[in-house]
This record gives C-alpha cells, structure tokens and sequence, in this order.
C-alpha cells in the first residue's frame, strides 16, 4: 500500500566544484526526504521507520527548519507566501531536505516548493543555514517554468556568509528541475543547481541531482544500508574540504555579524527586499 501520494525519498549525488581562485570538487552519495507537509501525519503513523517531531531511523523535526522553534513549519511558509503576495494562493508545500538519521541532522540546504491548486509552481523557498548557526531564506516567486518540470534561472544578491573561503560580495544563481508526474516512479529525477559568482567570475557551482524512491519502510531500510552515515557524512565532509582548502591557502574570509533580516523576497525583476519575520 502506497503511503503519502507526493512525499517520496530521492536518491542520488551532490557534487560541488570550485572555479577560482583554485580549483577543487567534491561529489558524495546522498539521499533526500522530500516530503508534502500536509502528509506528515500520515506518514508519522504509519511508517515504523519514519517519525516526525519524535525519534524513529528517520526523522523530520519542524525545530529544524522555518522558525527554528518546534511552531507549525507549513503556517511560517504560508506567512513568507502572505508577505511576498501569494499567500491565498499556496495549494500546497513540499520540501526538499536532509533527514534527521538516528537523531542527528545538518542541513546546508532545504528548499521548499510552493504549488497553487493545479500543482503549478509559483514560489520556492531557499533556507541557507551555515556551520555558525545562522539561517536566512530566499524566497522567489514569479518562477519561470517549462511543461517538462524546469524551472528556468533565477538569481539574488548573496546575504549571510556561508563558508570561509567564499566572499560576501557575490550572487547565486538557481536553476531546478522538478520531479515529472507523467513519467514512472523510478525515472522522476529533482535537481538544484546553484552558481555563485563574485565579482571576480564564477566561484562555485553545486548540484544535487537525484531520482524518485518511494517512502516505505523497506525502502528506507535499504537506503540507510547503502548510506549509513548521510548525516555525519555532511557535516564531516564540510570541515573536511575547509581543511583541505586551507591547505590550498584560499584566502579566508572571517564571519560578519548575521544578517538582519531572517529572509530575503525576490521576484521577477530579481530585485531583493530583506524583510524581518519573527
């Protein structure tokens, strides 16, 4: 029996490469939940192996996300909908996410994507969080996308330091693909591609691309065998690669204060508006 119509797991590969001032790649297996949270509920009762706000194999915790407080995850996305303009238009909310794995998370990313009542996109929300526990959202809305689930560039200023050996001066540039309902199952892929450039050119580019496996407890079992230590592996994998890039003496860029404003709005002419949301 099927469990959860839209919340699924996606299996796949990150992969990071640095274009300046020296190069440097990293690519490491990964699985994601992406979950429907109106379907939290339901998985939470009857998955044995997923849990939500309580401890299981796999585990969702809204304190993780959103506020950062345990408060109602879906309510604080429909509050950013309301102030970019969308709010009565939010059908639905699914989210893009590192699990907690027996307890443990880090999540460098989580994207939200925000659907009307014919399933099409019109906002996407990207929560950055850093190693220093600071957090800020980009919210984009006016999305541009195809039939085939592409959603075309789109871009902003950058607002909270993220790594040390990337400077503040800089924009991102997203680009996503979404998961294809007319195609089978297995063969639904999500992408995220991110660029970051400064003033200097192009710095970075990262991508996590993966493909549809369904939400069951057999197969979660099966992909935590195959991967059995995702969550250490992130943030082992981030302190790593500061290591080696220090070694590779890329200047160092020490940590300013967190930004302000917990979000940042932006829509179709990629102007930016930083507003506060407690």
């Amino acid at each position: 029996m099927k469990i959860g119509r839209n919340s699924a797991l996606f299996s796949g590969r990150v992969i990071h490469q640095r274009r300046a001032p020296r190069s440097h790649r990293l690519s490491y297996r990964v699985f994601c939940l992406y979950l429907d949270l109106a379907e939290l509920p339901e998985l939470d009762c009857k998955l044995r192996c997923f849990a939500h706000n309580r401890s299981a194999l796999l585990s969702f915790h809204d304190r993780d996300h959103g506020r950062r407080d345990g408060s109602d995850l879906a309510g604080y996305i429909r509050s950013l909908g309301e102030e970019a303009g969308i709010g009565d238009r939010i059908a639905s909310i699914r989210l893009l996410c590192y699990p907690r794995l027996l307890g443990y998370v880090f999540n460098p990313l989580s994207v939200y994507f925000c659907h009307d009542e014919q399933q099409r996109l019109i906002a996407t929300i990207y929560e950055v969080k850093n190693t220093f526990g600071h957090q800020h959202s980009y919210v984009f809305t006016d999305l541009d996308s195809a039939a085939d689930g592409r959603v075309r560039l789109h871009q902003c200023r950058k607002h909270m330091h993220v790594s040390p050996f990337m400077p503040m001066d800089a924009s991102y540039s997203f680009r996503l693909r979404l998961p294809d309902p007319q195609m089978e199952s297995d063969r639904q892929q999500l992408s995220v591609a991110i660029r970051c450039r400064a003033a200097s050119g192009d710095c970075l580019h990262a991508l996590f691309s993966g493909y549809r496996r369904e939400l069951s407890d057999a197969r979660i079992l099966a992909t935590v065998a195959g991967n059995p230590v995702l969550t250490w592996k992130v943030i082992g994998a981030i302190h790593w690669h500061a290591a080696r890039l220090w070694f590779k003496r890329l200047p160092v860029h020490s940590c300013p204060p967190p930004p302000q404003h917990t979000h940042t709005i932006i829509g179709k002419t990629s102007d930016s508006s930083p507003s506060s949301c407690q």
